[in-house]
């Protein structure tokens, strides 16, 4: 018998007060890949940004245009792109456009657990 879960994103909680953040790892029960559906609204620009000690991520935008400041460099991302970034890396994510950014940061579970939020900066995108 084959063994998998299907979980809708509408199931799984949201963290984020602006837009949506749902970590499907538990809720798929993953015990090797962290995966969030973010979306980020038009406009949006939130001010953290935070580095991890030990786990790559890999950011793929779906739909929209997706600025994310990585270090000192803002770099800008359209649909079907993907970035890799390393977790020394200082990363923050903005919307700039007029539509809404629906993107994935996957990332691997096996270094995450003590890892997750990264080192955050309140005052990132100011």
């Amino acid at each position: 018998m084959a063994n998998y879960k299907i979980v809708k994103t509408d199931d799984v909680p949201n963290y984020s007060s602006n837009g949506e953040m749902r970590m499907m790892r538990n809720a798929l029960g993953s015990e090797q890949i962290a995966l969030t559906y973010r979306m980020i609204p038009a406009g949006y620009k939130p001010a953290h940004g935070h580095s991890h000690t030990k786990i790559d991520e890999i950011v793929f935008v779906f739909s929209g245009t997706l600025q994310i400041k990585l270090d000192d460099e803002i770099i800008e991302v359209g649909p079907k792109t993907a970035v890799r970034i390393s977790p020394e890396t200082k990363r923050g994510y903005h919307n700039p456009g007029a539509e809404d950014v629906h993107m994935i940061v996957a990332s691997p579970q096996v270094d995450f657990v003590g890892d997750n939020g990264g080192k955050p900066d309140e005052d990132w995108w100011k």
